[in-house]
């Protein structure tokens, strides 16, 4: 299993229209080997959303980021609403 985590530091003024562009997401949930994804907003930093991905495989997880990632993020609008984005494997 592959674990995603993505962190972003929002735009205060962004922050309903993060959560709006994270819903263009929901196109990964037909993807096979996607079993799964949550998130929500960071207790001790408010303006920091953090979302965990669950990948059955590394093949799986490779095949979404080579063929279907960034079609999906240019799509979604979201690279306007945050500051900074840190991406890491658990």
């Amino acid at each position: 299993m592959i674990i995603k985590k993505i962190s972003c530091k929002v735009k205060e003024d962004q922050i309903e229209n993060f959560t709006k562009y994270q819903s263009q997401w929901q196109s990964i949930n037909d993807i096979e080997g996607f079993l799964g994804q949550i998130g929500g907003w960071d207790n001790k930093e408010p303006l920091t959303a953090c979302i965990f991905s669950f990948w059955e495989s590394l093949t799986a997880y490779q095949f979404f980021m080579d063929e279907m990632h960034d079609q999906i993020f240019l799509n979604s609008g979201q690279e306007h609403t945050y500051t900074s984005i840190n991406v890491s494997q658990i």
